[in-house]
């Protein structure tokens, strides 16, 4: 999860990394 943050964090994986993060 530490990779996505040093890329542009998007939108997009922002809202993914919410989701994830309520599944677990």
């Amino acid at each position: 999860m530490v990779e996505i943050k040093r890329r542009k964090t998007d939108r997009r994986t922002l809202y993914t990394i919410r989701v994830i993060k309520q599944l677990e």
